[in-house]
């Protein structure tokens, strides 16, 4: 028989039942609550069940696992449900003085170190952060960012904008299929999970917190994308949408970890529409709205698609999601919607993501309209001839608009026209 550690108090007082159904392998077990009728939360999480619950403090060793939670008391447990403040980015990160003893960290809660090093040649398509034991964080954002820019494709993004509309449509109107119980595979997933407890300080909590955001926002886009279906290239979707995956990279605020999980939907997988990230997001906030056993069955997911997946993504597990099955246990319902309702609150527009997409649609629709002016204003045979144009002419007449709109978005207001004028006003609408 397993010990529990339930979540409430219970009582002996004769009433106690206990059956073994030898067909299921399965013990009944009956026995009264303290408070009758009282609700018992999270009696599905059988990782937590199985522990040793024992109360938290906070503490300047963020790092520490409870592998026996009996030495660890204190009056009252500490809750990760606190009232985090989502939208206040946290002071400049300053590199520890203790990395230069061990080295760059990564993984949960940077709790990592030396581990790609020795994997990294055998599986160099893994991660997109080259070298990431001798790279700080700003390093790694500004070698991300960077790296994104320069992958960002034009025309990959102006035909997923002009000509897959009806199959962006029918990805957006696809019912995504939110699921928040779980299957026995998962229930037998979670006996065997680590029997862990988490000392981490609050900074520490609230970072976790948004990486788990973008990873279910990797998440959800192969689900939406794939209608439900995993395939081949889902855990390459995962982990590259993923920046705190493939780049070990973490977030100071949820305005910062929606910008990057849009970001990188617009630079990287197949469909590249900015509808259907917001769509994808829209998944995100509705996953963690549900809550706990939601948010817990897609890291679940994740865990079973990365050990099947190939190309030595189990070692992501090792890293990250193993940990998160493990830890999303021990929150309260309130954390998920208080970040919920936080998520709801946040506004992007297309200038946040930095890749120039309005100047971009503007000099596309100035061709477009461009050569449609031209078609009718020539004959049929004319407009014949006109269909044969050559792809390196479309591109160079969409660089030469683009260069236009980027040289007008650099003028002043007075040499603007007022069209352009509204334009700004709205945008900084938008922002606000």
């Amino acid at each position: 028989m397993f010990r529990l550690s339930l979540p409430s108090k219970v009582i002996e007082d004769g009433e106690e039942e206990t059956d073994y159904d030898s067909k299921s392998g399965t013990f009944v077990v009956k026995i009264s609550k303290l408070n009758k009728g009282e609700h018992f939360e999270g009696l599905d999480l059988l990782t937590k069940l199985l522990s040793n619950e024992s109360n938290k403090q906070i503490t300047k060793k963020s790092l520490i696992e409870v592998i026996d939670g009996q030495e660890v008391n204190t009056e009252s447990d500490f809750l990760i449900d606190e009232d985090f403040d989502w939208h206040l980015e946290q002071t400049v990160r300053h590199e520890s003085d203790d990395l230069l003893l061990f080295g760059q960290t990564y993984g949960f809660a940077d709790q990592y170190s030396a581990v790609v090093a020795r994997i990294v040649e055998e599986f160099n398509d893994l991660i997109d952060i080259k070298d990431p034991e001798h790279k700080s964080y700003s390093e790694r954002r500004e070698e991300r960012l960077a790296t994104e820019s320069e992958d960002f494709n034009d025309d990959h993004y102006l035909s997923d904008l002009y000509d897959q509309n009806e199959i962006i449509s029918n990805l957006n109107s696809y019912e995504f299929p939110f699921c928040d119980t779980f299957s026995d595979d998962q229930r037998f997933k979670l006996k065997d999970l680590p029997k862990k407890e988490y000392i981490l300080e609050k900074c520490i909590k609230k970072k976790l917190l948004l990486g788990m955001i973008d990873i279910l926002f990797g998440y959800a886009y192969d689900m939406r994308v794939n209608e439900g279906d995993h395939n081949v290239e889902s855990g390459w979707t995962v982990c590259k949408l993923s920046a705190t995956l493939s780049w070990f990279d973490s977030y100071d605020s949820l305005k910062e970890v929606i910008i990057t999980s849009i970001r990188r939907s617009l630079c990287y997988p197949l469909y590249r529409e900015w509808s259907l990230s917001l769509k994808v997001l829209e998944d995100v906030i509705r996953i963690i709205e549900l809550g706990q056993n939601c948010v817990l069955n897609c890291f679940l997911d994740i865990h079973k698609m990365f050990n099947e997946s190939g190309d030595g993504r189990y070692l992501l597990n090792d890293l990250y999601i193993t940990d998160y099955c493990v830890w999303l246990q021990s929150l309260k319902s309130n954390t998920f919607e208080s970040l919920a309702t936080a998520l709801q609150h946040i506004r992007v527009n297309k200038s946040d993501v930095n890749l120039d997409l309005d100047v971009l649609e503007r000099a596309a629709k100035l061709a477009i309209d461009e050569q449609r002016d031209c078609h009718s204003n020539e004959s049929p045979a004319d407009n014949s001839n006109n269909d044969n144009y050559s792809e390196s002419n479309d591109n160079k007449k969409l660089l030469h608009n683009k260069n236009e709109c980027n040289s007008k978005a650099t003028e002043t207001p007075s040499e603007l026209n007022k069209k352009d004028i509204d334009k700004q006003i709205d945008s900084d609408d938008d922002s606000d």
